[in-house]
Order: C-alpha cells, then sequence, then structure tokens
C-alpha cells in the first residue's frame, strides 16, 4: 500500500528559533462554568480550563491546583541552556499537535558526533516535549540523528528516557536547563555503545519473531510494513532492522503524532522494556 501522504520528522530543521509562528501562542487558565435554567451561570469550584489566548479554544479542564507551563517557557529555557552550553546555533523543529495542546521539539546536536560504523555517523537528537491537555508532563528524551539516511530514533523508555529531572513540577530555572541538557548530551556515548553493539548482532529469526510479536499492536498495516523490512535479504544486523524501522517511522508515517507513537514502541520492543 502507498501511503499518498506522508510526515518526515526529520525534514525542515532550520537553525531559527522556535519562538515565533505556532509556537508563540499563549494559553491560560480560566474559570469553569454551567448554565443554571435560568441562563444564569454558576461556576464549578476546584477546577480550572486551560485556554488558548490567541484562539480562546478550551484545550483541558485542571484542578485548581495545576501548574501550568507555557509552550514558549520551555522552548525559551531549552534555546537559552543551548547558548550557555556553546550550542546555541543547532538545526531545530517544532510540532504541534491536538489543536496545539502538544508540543514537541527537535533539536539535533551535530557538533557531537559519533561513528556507530565507518561512514555511519550518529549526532545527538534532543526531543523536548509539553502539553496543555495533561498527555504528558514536561519530558526531554535522547535520541540520534543517524546521518546517512536522516533516520530519528528519539524514545519511549529505558536508555532513551533521560532528562528535564527538573522541569516536571513546573520549575523552569535556566542553569538547571543547562545541567540537565549537558548531562543528557554526555550520556550519548552509552547509547552509541548499545548501536555498535546491534550492528556486531546477527538479525536472528528468533530474534525478528520475538520483536515483531511487540509490534503487533501497531495495526496490521504497520505491522505488514515493518515485516516486509525485517525479512529483507539486506537486514543481516539487529541495527539494520532498527533503521529499517526508524526509517518507516520517521519517513513513511502520515502524522507527527503517528510518527513519535511509532519510535517509541519501536524502541521499546528493540530495548526489551
Amino acid at each position: 500500500m502507498r501511503v499518498s501522504r506522508v510526515e518526515n520528522l526529520t525534514s525542515n530543521l532550520r537553525r531559527e528559533t522556535l519562538l515565533a509562528g505556532e509556537a508563540s501562542f499563549g494559553a491560560e487558565l480560566r474559570p469553569v462554568a454551567v448554565a443554571n435554567a435560568d441562563g444564569s451561570f454558576r461556576a464549578i469550584e476546584n477546577r480550572r480550563a486551560i485556554v488558548r489566548v490567541d484562539t480562546g479554544e478550551p484545550l483541558e479542564v485542571v484542578s485548581d491546583v495545576y501548574k501550568l507551563v507555557q509552550h514558549r517557557e520551555i522552548l525559551a529555557s531549552v534555546e537559552d541552556a543551548l547558548a550557555r552550553l556553546g550550542l546555541g546555533d543547532v538545526p531545530r523543529r517544532v510540532h504541534m499537535m491536538r489543536g496545539g495542546a502538544v508540543m514537541k521539539a527537535l533539536f539535533k546536536i551535530e557538533p557531537r558526533s559519533f561513528n556507530v560504523a565507518p561512514g555511519d555517523a550518529l549526532c545527538p537528537m534532543i526531543r523536548v516535549g509539553n502539553s496543555y491537555d495533561t498527555t504528558q508532563r514536561v519530558t526531554m528524551e535522547l535520541g540520534a540523528f543517524r546521518r546517512v539516511c536522516t533516520n530519528l530514533a528519539v524514545g519511549g523508555g529505558g536508555i532513551f528516557a533521560e532528562g528535564f529531572r527538573s522541569l516536571h513540577a513546573g520549575d523552569i530555572d535556566p542553569a538547571k536547563t543547562a545541567d540537565s541538557m549537558a548531562q543528557t548530551i554526555e550520556s550519548f556515548p552509552r547509547l552509541v555503545e548499545t548501536f555498535r553493539e546491534w550492528q556486531a548482532t546477527q538479525w536472528t529469526t528468533d530474534r525478528r519473531e520475538r520483536i515483531t510479536k511487540e509490534l503487533g499492536g501497531l495495526g496490521q498495516r504497520h505491522a505488514q510494513r515493518l515485516g516486509m523490512g525485517f525479512t529483507s535479504p539486506k537486514t543481516a544486523t539487529v541495527w539494520d532492522a532498527y533503521n529499517t524501522a526508524t526509517e518507516y517511522a520517521t519517513h513513511q508515517t502520515r502524522t507527527a503524532a503517528v510518527a513519535y507513537r511509532l519510535l517509541a514502541e519501536i524502541n521499546n520492543a528493540f530495548t526489551g522494556n
């Protein structure tokens, strides 16, 4: 089956700030009320609505103690952290989903590259996420950008679950953010070592069947497409199979939301989490 329109997560990575355009809108907490029979309104105690300031669109109803962290605050903090680390001029891209309720931004840290094998270079890829619909806390995850095919491996657990502990409570401190960013980038060589092990590990029938089974929840279409790559004669190592899977998720899915979901499932399957 050919996909008529596909999302490419690693296209349009640019060097300018992410604080303009669709990432710049603000959100605020507003009272929630219900209409009475006589046409008046009654406030609902202990509840607030998260509302887009630019459109007035409600995104979620939360408790009155919920800490609202703005997308643009997080992006500004990360931009500042990169500058503090001497990495300010790196390609980046933001994805807005669910009407702006969910934000994911990618930063490609080109100066910190490593080789998995001769001619096969990886550089750290950091994904920052936030949501106004309570589907995720403020997070930062470490992944890899593979130059030879522009694949992206950004994760959903295990060795990919790094960083931004200081932001989980909504406290955005530029110095702490820079420290978390530095620690995350410094952990990248460990991720490269894992990939080197995969490059040297044969893609056996048993391993293929186990990972295919773990990816069974992705849906029939995705499973079929991945299965074709997993059984290709060119797939000789675990590294080959992993890149077959991430290439599909990065370049051949229809939306950014689907791509990110598949990447998380693929990483969990290959790391055994």
